[in-house]
């Protein structure tokens, strides 16, 4: 999946870091840059819906379609996981 297309889905197949709940709820998407290549950095904020942990990572981490690994799970999203 193409990053522009993940910017429209609600909920992505990563588990919580803290309880190992399968899901997390995308809360925002806030563009934080613009990259060498023209592409946006956005940093996307999640939370679980179990114990409402919440994580976030960096979608086109320096360039398009590079991501980030999530601070607190310590693994790169795989967005096309993301429904």
């Amino acid at each position: 999946m193409k990053s522009e297309e993940f910017l429209t889905k609600g909920v992505i197949v990563f588990a919580c870091y803290n309880c190992d709940h399968p899901a997390m709820v995308i809360d925002s998407r806030d563009e934080v840059a613009t990259n060498g290549d023209g592409s946006t950095k956005y940093e996307i904020k999640m939370h679980c819906p179990r114990c409402k942990s919440t994580d976030s990572f960096i979608l086109n981490d320096g360039s398009a379609e590079n991501h980030s690994e999530s601070v607190n799970a310590k693994k790169v999203p795989n967005l096309d996981k993301a429904l």
